[in-house]
């Protein structure tokens, strides 16, 4: 039997991109990469690149709640979502932010970076911190919900928050603001 070392090998060629399904949302795509002693096809789900908000203010994060398929249940999101064709991801972030909360902000700090997963979810995302709202109306209002930012730490860990983008984005503003350069 041939060990199959991945992780500490590069393929000797990966092949082209092929289209398994697509829609306005995702793309799936498989991939085939040739290693040494082996062939390994790859499933990626490629959702576009993505934005979202890390909105604090008198020290409650901003979240909107939604309904999400695979936990059954709301979930308590940051807002967040697909940076559109010819959309920066600044402007993303706030798009995405005023159209889920109806909370509109117009200074923001980049605060993390990260890609969602390595192997089979393409979807390079940016987060930017503000703590600065222009406007807040009431927009879909059992929608949008303030949590202080010490509960929201608690709920994270009591698994009451478990989207990944939230639990990043909070948890590199606490790290930040804990660590000062």
């Amino acid at each position: 039997m041939i060990k199959r070392d991945e992780t500490t090998e590069l393929p000797i060629s990966i092949g082209p991109k092929e289209t398994v399904y697509e829609d306005i949302n995702q793309q799936i795509y498989k991939i085939v990469a040739q290693f040494k002693n082996f062939k390994k096809e790859y499933f990626v789900s490629n959702y576009g690149n993505r934005a979202a908000s890390l909105v604090i203010n008198n020290n409650k994060v901003l979240f909107c709640r939604q309904y999400r398929f695979l936990i059954n249940n709301i979930s308590y999101e940051i807002p967040g979502g697909k940076v559109d064709l010819g959309e920066s991801f600044e402007q993303a972030a706030k798009r995405e932010c005023y159209e889920e909360t109806g909370v509109k902000i117009s200074k923001t700090i980049p605060l993390i970076n990260f890609q969602a997963g390595l192997d089979t979810n393409e979807s390079y995302t940016k987060v930017y911190y503000s703590n600065t709202i222009d406007e807040e109306r009431n927009h879909k209002s059992k929608n949008k919900k303030w949590i202080s930012l010490k509960n929201c730490i608690r709920m994270i860990y009591k698994e009451e928050i478990n989207d990944q983008l939230s639990i990043i984005a909070i948890l590199a503003y606490v790290t930040k603001n804990f660590i000062k350069d």
